[in-house]
């Protein structure tokens, strides 16, 4: 999800359910944010792979810095187009996927987690995920 600074790290793992659509989440977002020039925000995603009982095996985070603009800009879902990312001097909504591939939260995540899932894979991991 979407964590802003100045709102203490809100929406956070409530991004979804901020509003009952897009349009009403970043109305609340921006709304909440109000005039503040403290506009810092990061998208952050976790993933984590578990073995048939339930147990983490491997977990990852992923972060993609930015701001959170006054208005949005360009496409995109969720809370992409007012989340400006300096790296790529555009918003989340407007990068392409080369970029989102590069700097992205979930790509960040997902090329941590790649190690220990290619150990997994040549049998050299966690034996309970053979079970």
């Amino acid at each position: 999800g979407i964590e802003v600074d100045a709102l203490g790290g809100a929406p956070g793992i409530y991004s979804a359910r901020y509003g009952a659509t897009d349009h009403e989440r970043i109305h609340r977002l921006l709304k909440e944010l109000g005039d503040s020039l403290y506009r810092g925000a990061s998208f952050r995603s976790a993933m984590v792979l578990a073995d048939p009982s339930g147990n983490t095996v491997l977990e990852a985070e992923g972060i993609c810095r930015g701001q959170v603009l006054r208005a949005r800009q360009g496409q995109g879902h969720g809370y992409e187009p007012i989340f400006w990312v300096r790296e790529a001097s555009c918003t989340y909504g407007e990068m392409g996927e080369h970029l989102k591939s590069r700097l992205g939260s979930r790509s960040k995540a997902a090329r941590q987690l790649a190690p220990g899932l290619r150990q997994l894979l040549l049998g050299q991991g966690d034996s309970r995920l053979r079970e």
